[in-house]
Protein backbone atom coordinates (compact mmCIF):
# COMPACT_ATOMS: atom_id res chain seq x y z
CA UNK A 1 0.00 0.00 0.00
CA UNK A 2 0.90 3.33 -0.89
CA UNK A 3 0.38 6.61 0.53
CA UNK A 4 1.57 9.76 -0.38
CA UNK A 5 1.54 12.97 1.63
CA UNK A 6 2.54 16.64 0.93
CA UNK A 7 2.44 18.77 3.71
CA UNK A 8 3.62 22.67 3.93
CA UNK A 9 5.12 23.80 7.25
CA UNK A 10 4.26 27.54 7.51
CA UNK A 11 6.54 28.43 10.31
CA UNK A 12 9.61 27.34 8.67
CA UNK A 13 8.53 27.78 4.70
CA UNK A 14 9.40 24.64 3.44
CA UNK A 15 7.10 21.88 1.61
CA UNK A 16 7.71 17.92 2.24
CA UNK A 17 6.96 15.58 -0.13
CA UNK A 18 6.18 11.98 1.36
CA UNK A 19 5.55 8.57 0.50
CA UNK A 20 4.68 6.04 3.03
CA UNK A 21 4.59 2.07 1.86
CA UNK A 22 3.21 -0.42 3.93
CA UNK A 23 3.77 -4.05 3.31
CA UNK A 24 0.89 -5.98 3.75
CA UNK A 25 0.97 -9.16 6.25
CA UNK A 26 -1.60 -11.08 7.28
CA UNK A 27 0.17 -11.95 10.53
CA UNK A 28 1.44 -8.18 11.56
CA UNK A 29 1.19 -4.42 11.12
CA UNK A 30 3.35 -5.00 8.56
CA UNK A 31 7.15 -2.74 7.74
CA UNK A 32 6.45 0.16 6.78
CA UNK A 33 9.13 2.54 4.30
CA UNK A 34 9.14 6.15 4.39
CA UNK A 35 10.57 8.68 2.08
CA UNK A 36 10.82 12.18 2.50
CA UNK A 37 11.86 14.97 0.28
CA UNK A 38 12.24 18.44 1.35
CA UNK A 39 14.48 20.62 -1.42
CA UNK A 40 17.13 18.50 -2.48
CA UNK A 41 17.45 16.23 1.02
CA UNK A 42 15.70 12.94 0.87
CA UNK A 43 15.71 11.11 4.04
CA UNK A 44 14.29 7.42 4.48
CA UNK A 45 12.97 5.54 7.36
CA UNK A 46 12.12 1.79 7.75
CA UNK A 47 9.91 0.80 10.94
CA UNK A 48 9.47 -3.03 11.91
CA UNK A 49 6.23 -3.24 14.02
CA UNK A 50 5.81 -4.17 17.64
CA UNK A 51 5.03 -7.71 17.31
CA UNK A 52 6.55 -7.81 13.87
CA UNK A 53 6.32 -11.58 12.49
CA UNK A 54 9.80 -13.04 11.44
CA UNK A 55 9.15 -12.49 7.97
CA UNK A 56 8.45 -8.78 8.09
CA UNK A 57 11.48 -8.35 10.29
CA UNK A 58 13.65 -9.88 8.03
CA UNK A 59 12.11 -8.17 5.33
CA UNK A 60 13.01 -4.58 6.90
CA UNK A 61 16.41 -5.54 7.55
CA UNK A 62 16.26 -6.67 3.93
CA UNK A 63 15.08 -3.52 2.77
CA UNK A 64 17.27 -1.45 4.87
CA UNK A 65 20.67 -3.05 4.18
CA UNK A 66 19.57 -2.37 -0.15
CA UNK A 67 18.79 0.87 1.10
CA UNK A 68 22.24 1.35 2.82
CA UNK A 69 24.08 0.48 -0.81
CA UNK A 70 22.22 3.05 -2.53
CA UNK A 71 23.63 5.86 0.41
CA UNK A 72 24.49 8.49 -1.87
CA UNK A 73 20.94 9.14 -3.05
CA UNK A 74 19.80 9.50 0.61
CA UNK A 75 20.39 12.13 3.70
CA UNK A 76 20.08 11.01 6.01
CA UNK A 77 18.01 7.36 7.26
CA UNK A 78 16.70 5.86 10.12
CA UNK A 79 15.79 1.74 10.94
CA UNK A 80 13.10 1.79 14.04
CA UNK A 81 12.64 -1.95 15.32
CA UNK A 82 9.91 -1.49 17.62
CA UNK A 83 10.21 -5.34 18.11
CA UNK A 84 13.59 -5.38 20.14
CA UNK A 85 13.35 -1.44 20.74
CA UNK A 86 16.35 -0.58 18.70
CA UNK A 87 16.93 2.15 16.36
CA UNK A 88 20.16 3.25 14.16
CA UNK A 89 20.01 6.62 12.37
CA UNK A 90 22.40 7.23 9.38
CA UNK A 91 23.68 10.59 8.01
CA UNK A 92 26.16 10.91 4.90
CA UNK A 93 27.95 13.06 7.44
CA UNK A 94 28.25 10.70 10.51
CA UNK A 95 27.86 7.52 9.10
CA UNK A 96 25.86 4.70 10.99
CA UNK A 97 25.22 4.99 14.74
CA UNK A 98 23.08 3.14 17.12
CA UNK A 99 20.91 4.80 19.93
Amino acid sequence: MIIPHSVYYDTDGFQENRHDYIRECSHCAGTVYIESRRYTQTSILVRIPFQACPSCEQAGHDLWDHLQQLGDNYTSGMLQNQLHDQQYVWSREEGLRQF
